[in-house]
């Protein structure tokens, strides 16, 4: 008998041993919504030392809510999943941090109908529950694959630092990931991008300050904040920035959304507004939301895919340390510049006109002709007449294009 019941004892220590998450099935629950933020990402009840009792990272885990059911990757970083795609992540240090469901470079509220965004004339905003969700609305999370997604996790999820001295082997100007954007016919001494001269979360703002200063910035096209957040930054009455032309819109990370097209139509305008400036680009790192921003400049002015895509994946360069011989730099282009162009225009990226996509989505934006030939001279350094010319003998080609791959079907 005591034979027995010492088996029993040790099988009841070992399956206790055994973490919860093992189990399929394992489930945890949440009970509400803490908050939607500006760009509809999703805080559920859910600290992420609970989260982490059950499961890990690069875990498909299944989030029911309401009538809805997807599955979606355990991850930390909006970035560790492709553009478009959504995932569960735990983003900061802290144990007591909510859990967050969220699409990279996408609003995962209004994707699944949980909230409507409104947008006041103040640029103030609001969020209004839609669908029968609420803010008591339960969340549900239930293993789906065990280790689904650890591959692919521990390839994007990338380190980086604010600390200077981690990255000896940059300049200042890499470290604050300025550089001029001339991809294209884009003149010299016309556009440049950089991470936030004034943001200090990432301890690059006064890098970035001061070298704007030495390049003679006469303008910013700010896209991470609104004026209100940007003249609250430490430090920013005595930044070289405040001394100079700016606009700031606070664009969300989805290019393609109706509230961000009219944020870009706004920057571009400011840009054609200001012939002969220094305009520098900038969200907060000056990767994603200045990434494609620049990219659509780039498609326009007749940058080929491969330099478009360089330039963007210097930025992770500058942040992570990687280059083209890493497995991260492939997913990380595939899975972000290259898919969000590919959504952007419809067609894939590397087999497109993309001046003539650029033109089209410009125009969607609510740009005019007039507006896009402007743009096109002020980052050419040309004159309007030279950029009209030089456009119709881009038109004629295009549909001498057309007429040999029509002839050679025949």
């Amino acid at each position: 008998m005591k034979k027995i019941i010492s088996i029993i004892i040790v099988t009841v220590m070992i399956i206790s041993a055994i973490p919860v998450y093992c189990f399929a099935g394992s489930s945890v629950t949440a009970n509400g919504i803490v908050e939607i933020s500006k760009y509809g990402n999703v805080k559920i009840n859910l600290p992420h030392a609970d989260v982490y009792k059950y499961f890990e990272l690069g875990d498909i885990v299944t989030v029911s809510f309401g009538d809805v059911s997807i599955d979606v990757p355990l991850c930390v970083a909006f970035s560790d999943v492709d553009s478009g795609n959504a995932g569960l992540f735990c983003q900061g240090a802290g144990e007591d941090e909510e859990t967050e469901l969220a699409i990279n470079t996408g609003n995962f509220a209004e994707t699944y109908g949980i909230a409507k965004k409104t947008v006041f004339p103040d640029k103030t905003y609001k969020w209004d529950y839609q669908n029968g969700f609420s803010q008591s609305t339960v969340f549900t999370v239930k293993l789906k694959e065990k280790a689904g997604y650890l591959e692919e996790f521990t390839v994007r999820n990338l380190t980086s630092t604010n600390n200077r001295a981690d990255y000896r082997e940059l300049t200042d100007a890499q470290f604050a990931n300025f550089r001029a954007v001339t991809a294209g016919h884009i003149t010299d001494g016309v556009l440049y991008r950089t991470s936030s001269p004034v943001d200090t979360a990432i301890g690059r703002n006064t890098y970035a300050d001061s070298i704007c200063r030495e390049n003679g910035i006469t303008h910013f096209v700010n896209l991470g904040d609104s004026e209100e957040s940007l003249k609250a930054y430490e430090g920013y009455t005595e930044s070289y920035y405040c001394t100079v032309s700016h606009i700031a819109v606070e664009a969300s990370m989805n290019p393609a959304a109706d509230e961000n097209k009219a944020k870009f139509a706004e920057c571009f305008r400011y840009i054609t507004a200001n012939p002969g400036g220094k305009f520098a680009v900038h969200c907060r790192e000056g990767k994603e939301r200045t990434g494609m921003f620049i990219a659509i400049a780039e498609c326009l002015m007749g940058a080929s895919y491969e330099e478009i895509t360089a330039d963007y994946m210097t930025s992770y360069k500058n942040y992570y340390g990687i280059d083209e011989n890493d497995k991260a730099y492939t997913v990380i282009l595939n899975g972000n510049i290259k898919k969000t162009l590919t959504d952007l225009f419809g067609v894939d990226p590397q087999n497109a006109d993309l001046v003539k996509e650029a033109e089209e989505y410009l125009s969607d934006i609510g740009l005019s002709y007039k507006e896009i030939i402007s743009l096109e001279t002020v980052l050419s350094g040309k004159c309007t007449l030279c950029v009209l010319i030089y456009n119709a003998f881009i038109h004629i080609l295009r549909h001498l294009s057309a007429m040999i791959d029509s002839v050679s079907r025949l």
